[in-house]
């Protein structure tokens, strides 16, 4: 089964008897043979994308009657084609749109477009950048670099602040007279 890219926290729940899920290419296999019948794969997985929209190529090696995709219900901006909608279905306390296709034959697959994925708000993706790996790698450099360029004007500061104002001249006493060098 393939999965879009930049899949995380994939579950995989199925009535194949001794099987094992492994990773594979851009998804995952299950390892138990498929005797004839009917059988079921549920997975759910979550990904990031930008923009709001993505597409991958889902492949069905041994095809399948029925091929859902489920999203929340709260997600309902949400679009998957070439699938079509189908009734709403519940599962857990959480209620889910549904799309769906039927009759897939072996090796066919379908290529999913998810559209009108929800976009982060203003504080979502101040977050983000926060965490991300490119933010750091410039914010520390500049950091250190502007570090480093106080330092440098402190010490100049400092430099010209102990050296202080500097007299040229003789000086006298009040009293003593010299006529020239001691």
């Amino acid at each position: 089964f393939s999965l879009p890219p930049q899949s995380f926290d994939l579950n995989v729940q199925s009535d194949l008897q001794g099987s094992d899920i492994i990773p594979v290419g851009t998804g995952f296999a299950v390892t138990s043979p498929v005797p004839p019948g009917e059988h079921s794969v549920e997975f759910s997985y979550f990904f990031t994308y930008e923009g709001s929209e993505v597409a991958y190529r889902q492949g069905l090696h041994q095809g399948a009657d029925i091929y859902q995709a489920l999203a929340p219900e709260e997600l309902a901006s949400v679009r998957v084609s070439p699938l079509e909608l189908a009734n709403p279905m519940s599962i857990q306390d959480t209620r889910y749109q549904v799309w769906e296709a039927n009759d897939i034959g072996p090796g066919q697959g379908l290529m999913l477009e998810f559209t009108g994925l929800p976009q982060p708000g203003l504080l979502g993706r101040a977050g983000r950048s926060m965490t991300s790996a490119e933010t750091w790698q410039v914010i520390l450099p500049s950091l250190l670099g502007a570090v480093l360029a106080l330092l440098l004007v402190l010490g100049f500061l400092k430099v010209s602040w102990t050296r202080g104002p500097t007299l040229e001249g003789r000086t006298q006493s009040p009293g003593l007279q010299s006529d020239g060098p001691p």
